[in-house]
């Protein structure tokens, strides 16, 4: 179902003929740029799923009654769409949405609970936004009592969303344990498939891997990171890039699509309706940012595999850079990620491509944003005018921003193996088969973890053992 509204510009007086979706979507914002004034209209879809109704609304952009249009857009809170264009009366009056081209590339239409990739595409973003509304409440909240210290309240909390006999909640190591779970569980419709599977497993053999070469210095390691309060710090860090991804998310609907479209969209042509690049730039300095700071761990472990000592650094072009803590007190984030480029292993496992020059751009706003055409041009150096300028399309930016998300999601498991390790190495005792009040027996080495993990139980707490 598509619904017309006619725009008339409040600046130019251009009139736009939008054809806007009606799909799974209650609400999504709406980012338009007038094709000859350049004003950015801003709107809301709101619909009523029950009844059914839908309305509109815009800012910079008054609806008309019908009356032939100057431009034509059609306008989609999930899927690409041809940017706005002169209106064609041959080609727009009856068009087949283009939206529909966008479908039949995810494997067709179907209901939700089909088995095609737009269905499953579909399913995801719908999880996700009923997390958002009933789920994100609550954990945000146990973050913020974990961050701020304030335990007393988190077994309390957390009983009514984790099964006592997994997760019993009876000190640290377990309330960490029970907020993962908790995590994973409302993030995981959002990461690409076996994204944290993978990235799970490959931290946990990579952290295993430096613990069994030299626990002497892996526990220098942990102490160093929880004592000095780094480890607090992160993850006070990372709450807030959680926070701020569900408050974007609205905007990346479209661009999380696109890893399930078979063909490459034709990006000069295609792109979105629901996000203007002021909508989202500061979110993606403030990943960067985070990545750059909590970098340092996977600095620390590099050092430690590779040099037997986690405060020594690598050779490189900084030669003032000689220790780890050389790296913390540098300023410029930027710089930190250019050790990360190296062959290391836990570089690798970050999966980090990060773009300084882009980064430069926006935070000294050497950039120019065309909305029509969905372009940002930017100057690396950080000035206008210096050096070559580069170009990326809207869509392209969105997908580096939600690829630094990813990196922060893998940042968030090595976090969390670190802490957990650092609560064993200094004396809390992982969950057992008597927490569960089953007989008492031998856990083969090969069995699944006690502690719901999923891994077996020699890979996991029969680690420790």
């Amino acid at each position: 179902m598509t619904h017309r509204v006619y725009l008339k510009c409040d600046v130019c007086d251009s009139i736009i003929l939008t054809r806007t979706q009606i799909g799974h979507l209650e609400e999504y914002p709406i980012r338009i740029h007038c094709a000859k004034c350049g004003i950015l209209i801003s709107g809301e879809f709101h619909q009523n799923p029950d009844a059914p109704q839908f309305a509109m609304s815009f800012e910079n952009a008054t609806e008309v009654p019908m009356q032939d249009p100057d431009y034509y857009i059609e306008i989609s809170g999930e899927l690409l769409t041809e940017k706005i264009r002169p209106f064609d009366k041959a080609k727009d009056e009856f068009p087949l949405p283009s939206f529909f081209k966008s479908m039949n590339s995810m494997g067709g239409f179907g209901e939700p609970s089909d088995e095609s990739t737009f269905s499953k595409f579909a399913n995801n973003y719908m999880e996700f936004l009923d997390f958002i509304k009933t789920g994100w409440p609550f954990v945000r909240r146990i973050h913020e009592l974990w961050t701020s210290g304030n335990h007393n309240y988190l077994a309390q909390q957390m009983r009514d969303y984790l099964p006592p006999d997994k997760f019993p909640l009876n000190n640290d190591l377990e309330y960490l344990r029970g907020i993962h779970q908790l995590f994973l569980v409302g993030f995981r419709s959002v990461l690409p498939s076996n994204f944290y599977q993978e990235t799970s497993h490959a931290i946990w053999n990579g952290t295993s891997e430096v613990v069994k070469a030299n626990s002497s210095g892996y526990k220098v390691l942990t102490e160093f990171f929880n004592d000095n309060g780094y480890l607090d710090q992160y993850e006070k860090r990372v709450l807030k890039i959680l926070n701020g991804f569900v408050e974007k998310y609205p905007f990346f609907i479209t661009a999380l699509g696109l890893e399930n479209y078979k063909i490459k969209p034709d990006l000069v042509r295609n792109g979105t309706t629901t996000v203007s690049f002021e909508d989202v730039k500061y979110y993606y300095l403030e990943c960067f940012e985070a990545i750059g700071e909590i970098m340092a761990l996977v600095v620390a472990y590099n050092n430690l595999k590779y040099r037997n000592d986690c405060f020594k650094m690598a050779n490189s072009s900084f030669k003032t850079v000689k220790t780890l803590q050389d790296f913390i007190s540098m300023r410029n984030k930027g710089n930190k990620l250019l050790f990360c480029t190296n062959a290391e292993s836990f570089y690798n496992l970050m999966g980090l491509e990060a773009d300084n020059g882009l980064r430069n751009a926006i935070g000294h706003d050497s950039y120019t944003y065309d909305g029509v055409n969905q372009v940002t041009s930017y100057f690396p150096s950080g000035q206008l005018g210096k050096g070559d300028a580069q170009t990326i399309y809207l869509i392209e930016f969105i997908q580096k921003t939600i690829d630094l998300f990813y990196v922060l999601v893998a940042l968030i498991e090595l976090l969390y193996q670190t802490r957990k390790f650092y609560y064993v190495l200094h004396g809390t005792t992982p969950i057992y088969p008597e927490v569960f009040n089953k007989p008492k027996r031998k856990i083969g080495r090969n069995e699944p973890c006690p502690c719901g993990s999923g891994k077996k139980y020699k890979k996991c707490c029969g680690f420790y053992k």
